[in-house]
């Protein structure tokens, strides 16, 4: 077996010998030749024998030459363009300025040095984009075999058809014909090019291989003799490099096979390199892009933001984020599939209005769009015309409304996450209460903002530590002056504030819908006690009242939850009343109304607290399946010195007792107020004067055990 890199025997071949010829280092040159001693597979006796020549045409061919073993001529290439001067200088060799002439050995034939110094040639090109690089591998391979021109054709996905991406001539034209070639149509070319490493044509019109290509392609295009190379990735046939001399028959020397087969490898490593850059192109967009909607993310959005905040622009621009109202709902009631489509659907009507780079989605149901800061009004009138006046799945009769915060110019801001942050605040802001709310961002709202989201994030801490508590504040019967119940008030115990009532906290503490957990965590217990105080004869009757935000009162779900927390305690649906304000009636929906029937349903009586001083209107008293109505403190401190919210106060009483409703005065402070309204025939009452809220067990000792004790 001949060494292919100097020609010589295998057995008489050394390092040292292709190390002066080609001034290669040692360990490149021992792999050479053990690879010229290994490439049989013993099944020709061509391979077998101590030949001094390379491989016939017909052992190749024949398949008995294993194509892995040419991946060495790679690794000369491969190495040569990563590190020239230790490969080609040798190590110990310097490299001159001039290059000298390679040793060329006594029985190389004519093609060798051409084929030799085109091969170190592509090992020195520097790393090119792939189209350049196929080009000038095409070209040096044209030229060092003295083709009229060479080409590249890419394999279809499903493998039965090849297509020309690239021609290239000698003198270095460039062409991308689109020729294309099918297996159907020349199977007999596609099976020699998946059964041999190279298909070699000496003359076209008589090799049987060809036959099926004379007359589409050979013969028009006046191609005498071909020299084709499959180029393999991970065993399969990927692409094909062509060499096509135009004109008669023409002999292709063995040199120039494995030339092409070390060509056909190149093609092979550049192909490789492309798909390995594809994927890192494909993982830098994932990066950047919402893999749900195809609009860029939050990274992307912060990286574009930092390009726009602070340069100078011929145009101001604003930030908008729009949220989906209670889209977790959707999901709740249709599955997460529909929801992932409603988010499609609205990711597609803001990129019919706007220009993909100017759009991105946050997390969740969040949506961003960066405007022109001049034509605000109009923009959120359309977005909100586009999204909200059709349903985003029609078959599903789905629609929905959003909220809209808005930042009105980038011009103060130093960076990115400032405005994000902002923005984010004002759609917070614009989302809480009914919804489409609008609500845009200026210097004197953005302090308060920003420390109503500071009271949010601690009241999540102050959940987790534990520090909400119920209150009790007595109600008494007016005309027997005994205790026949209590209000639940929450309190919060900050660690350094001390006990602070609902107004610093409790609006926050709704519209984060941290209520429904904060109740979760606290109500057991009391609902426990409760259960044993009406375990005394005293107080069988005694009812907790027990305040409900609209949170609360949204999906089955928590109305049956709380049902059976009662159920838990061992307590009927009568032990507790459950009280709402008027404002809770404006949420937006019938699910309110609903659940107080579902509760009414299931016994618990219902009341109407700060009747008076809401927006419900007369009729809600008689439409609602309520049981009790609490008269608003603002009334009963004005009786007496007032004559007519003295008669306004009666008027209410008599309504009542007409619809057969019970009533509690709230805010009772003076002994003048107690009496007007025993005199009016108010059935019970509250207020400081008969009793402050406390602590539940300070409201026990007091209130029970000491009533206990003394009955």
């Amino acid at each position: 077996m001949a060494c292919w890199c100097c020609a010589r025997a295998a057995i008489t071949c050394r390092p040292r010998h292709c190390w002066r010829v080609f001034r290669l280092p040692r360990a490149i040159s021992i792999a050479l030749c053990r690879c010229s001693n290994r490439l049989a597979r013993g099944r020709t006796t061509h391979c077998t024998r101590r030949s001094r020549k390379p491989p016939t045409s017909r052992a190749i061919s024949a398949g008995c030459c294993r194509p892995e073993r040419l991946q060495i001529v790679i690794a000369i290439v491969t190495v040569a363009g990563k590190d020239q001067h230790r490969l080609l200088g040798g190590g110990a060799v310097s490299e001159p300025s001039t290059p000298r002439d390679y040793i060329t050995p006594a029985d190389a034939s004519a093609h060798w040095q051409p084929l030799r110094d085109a091969l170190f040639e592509l090992g020195r090109t520097p790393p090119q984009d792939t189209a350049a690089a196929l080009c000038h591998v095409l070209t040096t391979s044209a030229q060092a075999l003295a083709v009229s021109r060479a080409s590249f054709w890419r394999i279809a996905d499903d493998r039965q058809s090849i297509r020309c991406e690239y021609q290239c001539t000698a003198a270095g034209a460039v062409e991308m014909p689109g020729t294309e070639l099918t297996a159907a149509a020349a199977p007999r070319y596609f099976a020699a090019l998946d059964a041999s490493l190279t298909v070699a044509a000496e003359d076209v019109l008589s090799d049987a291989r060809m036959a099926d290509l004379l007359g589409t392609y050979l013969v028009p295009t006046g191609i005498g003799a071909l020299l084709d190379v499959a180029v393999r990735q991970g065993g399969q046939i990927v692409a094909v490099v062509c060499h096509e001399h135009i004109g008669g028959a023409r002999a292709w020397a063995s040199e120039e096979r494995l030339f092409v087969s070390a060509v056909a490898a190149l093609v092979g490593r550049q192909l490789a390199q492309q798909h390995l850059m594809q994927l890192e192109a494909d993982r830098q967009r994932a990066l950047c892009i919402d893999g749900l909607t195809g609009l860029a993310n939050r990274a992307a959005l912060l990286a574009t933001l930092a390009e726009v905040v602070g340069a100078a622009a011929a145009a101001p621009m604003a930030l908008v984020v729009i949220d989906i109202d209670r889209f977790h709902r959707i999901n709740h009631a249709f599955g997460s599939d529909i929801g992932d489509q409603v988010l499609c659907a609205v990711a597609n009507k803001l990129r019919a209005l706007f220009a993909p780079e100017k759009l991105a989605r946050l997390a969740g149901d969040q949506f961003v769009v960066l405007a022109d800061a001049q034509a605000l009004d109009a923009l959120v009138a359309l977005i909100r015309h586009d999204i909200e006046g059709a349903l985003l799945i029609p078959e599903r009769e789905i629609g929905v409304s959003i909220s809209i915060g808005i930042v009105p110019s980038l011009t103060p801001y130093q960076g990115p996450e400032a405005v994000l942050r902002d923005a984010m605040i004002a759609v917070d802001v614009a989302s809480r209460g009914q919804r489409g709310g609008v609500y845009r961002l200026d210097s004197d709202h953005h302090h308060a903002a920003e420390q109503r989201l500071r009271l949010e994030m601690r009241l999540r801490a102050a959940l987790i530590a534990n520090e909400f508590e119920f209150h009790l504040q007595p109600i008494m019967a007016l005309h027997s002056e005994r205790l026949v119940g209590a209000e639940a008030l929450l309190r919060w115990r900050h660690p350094e504030r001390g006990v602070l009532e609902p107004a610093k906290f409790l609006d926050v503490l709704e519209e984060s819908e941290l209520i429904t957990t904060v109740h979760g965590r606290i109500l057991p217990a009391l609902l426990q006690r409760l259960a044993r105080w009406r375990q005394l004869p005293e107080f069988s009757g005694f009812v907790l009242h027990l305040n409900l935000a609209s949170v609360q009162l949204r999906s089955a779900r928590c109305v049956d939850h709380l049902l059976a927390t009662f159920a838990a305690a061992g307590l009927p649906p009568t032990a507790v009343n459950i009280e709402i304000t008027e404002n809770t009636l404006l949420d937006p929906g019938s699910e309110v109304v609903a659940q107080l029937q579902h509760l009414a349903r299931a016994g618990v009586p219902l009341s109407m607290d700060d009747f008076g001083t809401g927006f419900a209107s007369i009729s809600h008293l008689a439409e609602l399946p309520l049981a009790c109505m609490k008269i608003d403190r603002s009334f009963i401190s004005r009786m007496g010195a007032d004559a007519r919210a003295t008669n306004l106060v009666r008027v209410l009483l008599d309504m009542a007792m007409e619809l057969g409703l019970c009533v509690v005065a709230e805010g009772v402070e003076t002994q003048n107020e107690l009496d007007l309204l025993r005199v009016l025939g108010c059935g019970s009452a509250q207020g400081y004067l008969l009793g402050r809220p406390v602590a539940v067990a300070e409201f026990e000792q007091r209130w029970i055990r000491g009533v206990s004790g003394s009955g």
